[in-house]
């Protein structure tokens, strides 16, 4: 019967890793529960919702030896409920009891009578890199805000690729109108790609955030991809979907020979703003904003429940005015997205081919994958002040084909 003495500041983190790992709406009970095993001066925690995993150690004054499964959320819930300081977990026979250091503040939680799964790690799993865990965080989350999250029918859109590779690691998500691809110069131990689900990439992220800048070393094969740091592991499954080969893609929007495109910095502060007070005048009739670059400056419109017009002045060597209509939102999260102070948009050739919003820190490379919209149903305010600018072409989607054509 398990018995045990413990910091609450050392079962707190532990505990609450272990939970995000689990799956409190799932159909298996396993899923739900956070396994307690004492032994040696030791608590090890284990959870897993089948698609995180998650195994981690810390000392403890172990009384009596043993192991329960409990369920995971009301255990935290309890946890974080108790006073600092010492608390004593003692098994009883169909309860846990939590006491803590003043004795007068006392829980019981039901154990689980389920038999817990033994989590299978692999023995031989080749380290790909290591970085402290805000780094890794960071990377993260500057590509995997691009992935789509509603279309089932491409399960390679719902992923987050991590890419060690020749001394680098890649970070790259995409979606039907956007993608991401950021890099940094890191030592890499193995190579490979792999692709993990988003919401598996969010817990990553969170871990990585709560470990701050403790070295998480970066494992992973075939099948699975593991962080291992400060005596505990986590693990996700890999899923098996379509690969989407990004770096070809951007090799492809470079200027071919003889060509240039043309490229214009703004204050990333100065264009976040814009846009952010520009998404007030968007509707879901048009759920667009219009960008214009010409010499000089950058001219952004709405046109919706209120139309709206702002316009950043910029320092570029423009010769010919361009414009595109994309997305609000997704203009809006680009902007956001970038972490220098400044914005670089290369304005690729061809109306029906992406912008790429750039920006290059002290210690990564970002690209962003900007699809623009056709300019269907665009009033003609809108065209008659493009025209004015000189813009004078406004791609339209093309017509179905007719029926039996």
């Amino acid at each position: 019967m398990m018995k045990l003495k413990i910091q609450k500041k050392a079962l707190l983190p532990l505990l609450k890793r272990a939970v995000a790992c689990t799956e409190p709406r799932g159909t298996k009970e396993e899923a739900k529960m956070v396994r307690f095993e004492a032994k040696e001066g030791v608590l090890t925690l284990t959870a897993t919702d089948y698609t995180l995993q998650f195994s981690g150690t810390t000392q403890a004054t172990v009384e009596k030896e043993g192991a329960v499964c409990i369920e995971a959320r009301g255990m935290l819930q309890r946890i974080e409920a108790m006073p600092d300081g010492w608390l004593l977990l003692e098994e009883g026979p169909k309860k846990l009891k939590i006491k803590g250091h003043d004795t007068r503040r006392s829980f019981a939680v039901e154990l689980s009578q389920i038999d817990y799964p033994t989590l299978r790690w692999g023995e031989e799993v080749p380290a790909l890199f290591e970085m402290p865990g805000n780094g890794l965080a960071t990377l993260i989350e500057a590509a995997s805000w691009t992935a789509e999250t509603s279309d089932v029918g491409r399960p390679e859109l719902n992923v987050v690729r991590i890419i060690p590779h020749a001394g680098e690691v890649l970070v790259e998500a995409a979606s039907s109108a956007k993608a991401a691809q950021v890099r940094v110069k890191h030592p890499t131990l193995s190579e490979g790609v792999f692709p993990v689900q988003l919401r598996n990439a969010g817990e990553i992220v969170a871990t990585c955030r709560a470990l701050g800048d403790t070295l998480v070393t970066v494992r992973g094969n075939d099948r699975s991809l593991y962080l291992d740091a400060d005596g505990a592991r986590m693990g996700t499954y890999l899923p098996a979907v379509p690969m989407i080969n990004l770096q070809l893609l951007l090799d492809g929007l470079a200027p071919k020979a003889g060509e240039h495109h043309d490229e214009v910095v703004v204050s990333k502060r100065a264009i976040t703003e814009a846009v952010g007070a520009l998404l007030v005048a968007v509707d879901d009739i048009d759920i667009a904003l219009y960008m214009l670059v010409e010499a000089g400056s950058v001219h952004l419109l709405a046109a919706g429940k209120g139309d709206g017009h702002d316009v950043i002045p910029t320092a570029s060597p423009i010769t010919t005015p361009q414009a595109r209509r994309f997305n609000a939102k997704n203009l809006h999260d680009s902007v956001k997205a970038v972490k220098g102070e400044d914005v670089s948009f290369t304005l690729v050739a061809g109306h029906d081919r992406p912008w790429l919003v750039q920006e290059t820190t002290s210690w990564l490379s970002q690209t962003i994958m900007l699809q623009p919209m056709a300019w269907d149903g665009t009033s003609q305010a809108v065209v008659a002040f493009m025209e004015g600018r000189g813009v004078t072409s406004f791609p339209r989607q093309k017509p179905l084909p007719k029926a039996g054509a």
